[in-house]
């Protein structure tokens, strides 16, 4: 699932149930819009140098002559590009959390989880549906 759907989902899903908690206000949907805003973009612009920076590294071994300076070059950028996207994915976490505070937190993650159990029976179930040998007339 994409970095960024998954705190969108969390938002609305917050937003179309009663809760005994009051609802997220306009502030924190601001600052989660933000948030998101942020991380996504960023999380683009990681994925989009890690792959020119693959692109290159596959380059560098298509050569008989491998240039082991360049490809650890190389190598090295990919694995600081990773690094960053791993840290701005903690970023977005870290924010949410801090944004929404514990008991919201849980209960949105109770209803995900449920969610995400309810599609994987979905699943189950149509594969066990779509595996079945079709009844053959004789």
């Amino acid at each position: 699932m994409n970095l960024i759907v998954v705190p969108v989902i969390l938002l609305q899903l917050a937003l179309a149930e009663q809760d005994p908690l009051p609802p997220p206000n306009s502030e924190h949907i601001a600052r989660i819009s933000k948030l998101i805003r942020e991380t996504e973009g960023r999380d683009i612009e990681l994925k989009a140098r890690i792959e020119k920076l693959q692109q290159k590294l596959q380059q560098a071994y298509a050569d008989f002559e491998l240039d082991q300076e360049h490809i650890g070059q190389l190598q090295i950028q990919i694995v600081t590009s990773q690094n960053k996207l791993l840290v701005n994915y903690n970023r977005l976490q870290v924010g949410y959390r801090e944004i929404m505070g514990r008991e919201r937190f849980r209960q949105i993650k109770l209803r995900i989880d449920n969610y995400i159990e309810t599609a994987e029976e979905r699943r189950k179930k149509q594969e066990e549906t779509t595996d079945k040998p079709s009844p053959q007339s004789e």
